[in-house]
């Protein structure tokens, strides 16, 4: 049996969006199994767990896996979507501080969400200091664009025109602490 190691894994291409879960790969029969990686803080070994190709199939769509090419031929790294919730304490003191308004667009009649600024997936932290009040619509549309790259957007030019001249200000002034602003890696093994 061939064995990968966890520090073969390519974990930061992937950000902070997955958690390594398991390896797949065919053992000595060929036969499909799974290394499941023992959560934090146990002194446990990884352990096989023999399945059927349908079985495999069968746990792939009833979770939140990604299947993801692992270093070494056959064998496939298991990747789980990580959770990103928010505290509601955090939440809604964004939502106070930004006058339960979108920062982007202005709008404050509509369900609001926190939107990070040093997006999730690179790595930023969630805290009030990274986070501002944003409608879905606006958070959606932003996706995973870097807050200057969001700043230049069409679509950003043309809902900002709703804003308050402090609010435009205050969204430009990020960009001048964008390098100084904390970031984490949220890569745990599982």
């Amino acid at each position: 049996m061939q064995e990968l190691k966890f520090e073969d894994i390519p974990v930061m291409d992937f950000g902070n969006e997955y958690t390594i879960a398991g390896i797949l790969f065919k053992g000595h029969n060929n036969e499909p199994l799974i290394v499941t990686l023992p959560q934090e803080n146990i002194q446990l070994q990884p352990r096989l767990v023999p399945v059927t190709l349908d079985e495999w199939n069968e746990l792939m769509q009833q979770l939140d896996y990604n299947n993801v090419e692992g270093i070494r031929g056959e064998q496939k790294v298991i990747l789980r979507k990580s959770q990103r919730n928010v505290d509601s304490k955090i939440s809604w003191t964004v939502f106070k501080r930004d006058n339960y308004a979108c920062r982007y667009c202005g709008i404050d009649h509509v369900p609001l969400t926190v939107d990070h600024i040093i997006t999730w997936e690179t790595g930023g932290t969630t805290s009030v200091e990274n986070l501002l009040t944003s409608c879905k619509q606006c958070n959606r549309t932003r996706g995973n664009l870097s807050y200057d790259k969001w700043l230049q957007t069409d679509y950003y030019k043309e809902k900002s025109k709703f804003l308050s001249a402090d609010v435009i200000i205050n969204n430009k002034r990020i960009l001048e602490k964008l390098d100084s602003m904390l970031t984490t890696v949220n890569v745990r093994r599982r």
